[in-house]
């Protein structure tokens, strides 16, 4: 049994590369893209007005030439709708509380709306329309 267990260690540390002499070098992802993820699932029969509220905030993209989410509709689980931003500049975007696309984006809904207490409104509104949400950052290979 003593062997056996010696043996098992010895193959562990030769396959762990512990005697491996190549120097481990830092490596950066290439030729890939970021994204934000994320899932959404809205309180019971509310999809209809969050479908509307979405044709709104993409409207505002529109007008400020800003690029919004991919949007996924669930058919099964927990979840009714996923979101997929690419992030542009990668992880380094999450740095940014509100960047220049974002500032864009809000003045073209701003006038659309005709109001920031407008705006307010209806982010509450939509805010109140999710029963719970997940977030994750993901990259996709090239």
């Amino acid at each position: 049994m003593k062997k056996l267990s010696l043996l098992l260690v010895a193959m562990f540390l030769i396959t762990s590369g512990v005697f491996a002499q190549e120097e481990v070098k830092p490596a950066k992802y290439e030729n890939v893209t970021w994204h934000n993820v994320v899932m959404v699932d809205f309180k019971p029969g509310q999809n209809s007005r969050v479908k509307e509220i979405i044709k709104i905030y993409e409207a505002g993209g529109a007008e400020a030439q800003t690029k919004g989410p991919e949007i996924y509709w669930f058919s099964t689980g927990e979840f009714d709708a996923m979101f997929i931003w690419t992030m542009e500049g990668g992880p380094s975007d999450m740095e940014w509380y509100r960047d220049s696309d974002n500032i864009k984006w809000r003045a073209a809904i701003i006038k659309q709306l005709g109001s920031e207490e407008a705006l307010k409104k209806l982010q509450q509104e939509y805010s109140s329309l999710v029963s719970s949400s997940t977030s994750y950052i993901s990259r996709k290979k090239l």
